[in-house]
């Protein structure tokens, strides 16, 4: 009995599952969660900035978007109540990325930027609509111009239309 083989059994083997609880994901082939890349040093100037685009903005829509002579119309007596509401909801969407330490939630990371974009084209149809009308003062023709609250208006909206997109472009490549 020396040279005898040992008789296999014909018995089904034990199920082992695929589960390891020393991996760190528990199964066996599926790799570990990597934590996200950090941030680069251009996110937080471009959140700041965005920011401080929507504070300009409310501070425009404040101010006269037409001017004559030395009269000015407020911007909240037109669209400018529009533009307020839209640079409130780009500052709650920014600081809600920012709070979240640059991660989005259900695309929230593109609300900044369509509000800067709406606040620019009001802006825009606004100041094509101001610029150049004569109205008729004490007798005399006067022609309007644009005031300045349209102005911090429209270049704000740019700026925020610009930084919001380039955080957007950040947080989306993490």
């Amino acid at each position: 009995m020396a040279n005898s083989t040992p008789v296999e059994s014909h018995e089904p083997k034990p199920f082992v599952p695929l589960v390891d609880v020393t991996a760190p994901g528990g199964f066996v082939g599926v790799p570990p969660l990597r934590p996200p890349s950090p941030l680069p040093v251009n996110y937080t100037p471009n959140i700041v900035a965005g920011l401080v685009a929507c504070l300009a903005i409310v501070v425009g829509s404040l101010g006269p978007w037409a001017t004559t002579l030395s009269f000015g119309v407020a911007g909240t007596e037109g669209d400018g109540k529009v533009t307020l509401v839209l640079a409130a909801v780009g500052a709650v969407a920014l600081f809600a990325i920012y709070a979240r330490g640059g991660f989005t939630k259900f695309g929230d990371r593109w609300i900044a930027p369509a509000a800067g974009v709406g606040v620019l084209v009001t802006g825009i149809i606004d100041a094509m609509e101001v610029n150049g009308n004569e109205v008729e003062f004490m007798n005399t023709m006067v022609s309007t111009g644009i005031g300045w609250g349209l102005w911090v208006v429209l270049l704000s909206a740019a700026a925020l239309s610009a930084s919001s997109l380039m955080v957007a472009r950040i947080v989306g490549n993490r």
